[in-house]
C-alpha cells in the first residue's frame, strides 16, 4: 500500500453532482480495503443501482463495506433486492432513526434525519459535500471536496470513531468525540443528544469575526435567531455580505418562507441572489479570505438545530480561493432580488410565505 505521501494529491472542489459521482465511483473502483458511505440519499434508480452493484462486487473481493443510510431519505432501497445482495455479500449496513409505522401520523417524531453526505476509501480518500445519489440530481450544482493523505485524516479519525461503535443504535454514536482537526481543515460532525452544534457554532463565530466579507450559498435561507443576528451584525459593521439562494428549489414552501424574511435582510445592505440556471444544492460560507465551510449543513434550522450533519471547516487559503472563485461564477449565474420585489408577488404567495413561518423550524 504507498504511504500517505506517495497517495497525497491537492484537494479538488467539485461543483457538478454527476461529476461527484464519476469521481466516488471511480475511487470505490479502486478500493482495495474498505469503502465507508455516510449518506442521506441513495435512490433505488439508475445511479443507485450502480453504486450498490460496484459496492456488491468489492465486497465479494474481501473490501470491508460499510454504509450508514437514512431510513426516510434512502427509503426506496431499504429491504431492495441490490441492497439485501450487497448485505450477502457481506457488507455492514445501517439504517438512522428507522420509522415504525406507529410514527407517520407523529411527524415531530420523525426527526432528526442523517443528512451527511461524506465517502472514504481505503481511510485514504475522503469525500465531504452536499450530493446525493438519485437520478434527477444528476445536474444539480453541489460543492464537494476530495481529499487525500494528511488531509483526509480528520474525516478518517472520526469515522473510526464511529467504527468502534458501529454496533449501537446510530442515534447513540459520535455524542463524545464530533471534531477532529489535522493543519488546513476541522471535520465537524453534529449528532442528536451531543449538545452545542459545532458546525453552527463555528460559522457563527467566523462571521461575528469577519472584516471583509461573508459569503453564502444555500439551498433554502432560513437562518435561527443568532445566525441570523450575526450576519445582521456584520452588515451593519461594513461587511460585504451576499447570499445566494434557488430562484425555485425542490421545497417551494421553503422558498417562500425565506422570501418573507428578505426584505428586511436587504434594509440593513445585504445583498441576495436569486440562481438561475438549475437547483442550487451546495451549501457554503466563506468568510474574508482564509475561512470557509462547506458540508451537509444547510442555513435551516432542521440542519443547525436537529438532524445529523458533517461539514469541513477550512483555514486553507489556498481552497478559500478556490471557492470564492466558484462562487463569483454562481454570482454571474444569477440575478440580484430587487427592493420592492415583494410587493410584486401574488397575494398567495405572500401569505403563504408569511404562514409558513409558523412551521419553519421543521423546513
Amino acid at each position: 500500500m504507498m504511504s500517505l505521501m506517495e497517495s497525497y494529491q491537492p484537494p479538488y472542489y467539485f461543483t457538478r453532482t454527476s461529476d461527484i459521482w464519476d469521481a466516488i465511483y471511480a475511487d470505490c473502483e479502486g478500493a482495495r480495503l474498505s469503502i465507508e458511505i455516510d449518506q442521506y440519499i441513495i435512490e433505488n434508480d439508475h445511479i443507485g443501482r450502480k453504486f450498490l452493484s460496484l459496492l456488491t462486487e468489492k465486497a465479494r473481493a474481501g473490501v470491508s463495506v460499510r454504509l450508514l443510510l437514512d431510513y426516510v431519505g434512502s427509503y426506496s432501497i431499504y429491504n431492495s433486492a441490490p441492497l439485501n445482495e450487497l448485505e450477502s455479500a457481506g457488507a455492514h449496513i445501517l439504517f438512522y432513526n428507522k420509522l415504525p409505522k406507529y410514527r407517520i401520523l407523529q411527524p415531530a417524531r420523525w426527526f432528526p434525519r442523517n443528512h451527511v453526505k461524506v465517502a472514504l476509501i481505503d481511510s485514504d480518500i475522503a469525500y465531504v459535500g452536499s450530493a446525493c445519489m438519485r437520478d434527477d440530481m444528476e445536474g444539480w450544482r453541489d460543492t464537494t471536496v476530495r481529499l487525500t493523505g494528511a488531509d483526509a485524516e480528520p474525516v478518517e479519525r472520526r469515522m473510526a470513531y464511529s467504527r468502534v461503535l458501529w454496533w449501537k443504535r446510530p442515534l447513540q454514536s459520535g455524542r463524545r468525540i464530533y471534531q477532529s482537526v489535522s493543519g488546513r481543515f476541522e471535520f465537524s460532525v453534529r449528532s442528536p443528544g451531543m449538545g452545542i452544534n459545532p458546525i453552527y457554532r463555528g460559522i457563527i463565530r467566523a462571521i461575528r469575526g469577519a472584516q471583509q466579507s461573508v459569503w453564502v450559498a444555500t439551498p433554502y435561507f432560513l437562518a435561527p435567531f443568532a445566525l441570523n443576528r450575526a450576519i445582521r451584525a456584520a452588515a451593519k459593521r461594513g461587511v460585504d455580505v451576499k447570499i445566494i439562494t434557488n430562484a425555485r428549489s425542490d421545497v417551494r414552501i421553503a422558498d417562500l418562507v425565506s422570501a418573507s424574511y428578505f426584505k428586511g435582510l436587504m434594509r440593513r445592505g445585504i445583498q441576495i441572489f436569486s440562481y438561475q440556471p438549475f437547483m442550487l444544492h451546495a451549501k457554503v460560507v466563506i468568510v474574508d479570505d482564509d475561512w470557509a465551510s462547506i458540508g451537509s449543513t444547510n442555513i435551516d434550522y432542521l440542519s443547525l438545530r436537529v438532524n445529523r450533519e458533517a461539514n469541513l471547516i477550512i483555514r486553507d487559503a489556498s481552497s478559500v480561493q478556490t471557492l470564492k472563485a466558484h462562487f463569483m461564477q454562481d454570482l454571474q449565474d444569477s440575478v440580484q432580488i430587487p427592493d420592492g420585489f415583494w410587493k410584486t408577488w401574488p397575494l398567495w404567495m405572500r401569505v403563504a410565505g408569511y404562514l409558513g413561518r409558523s412551521v419553519k423550524a421543521v423546513l
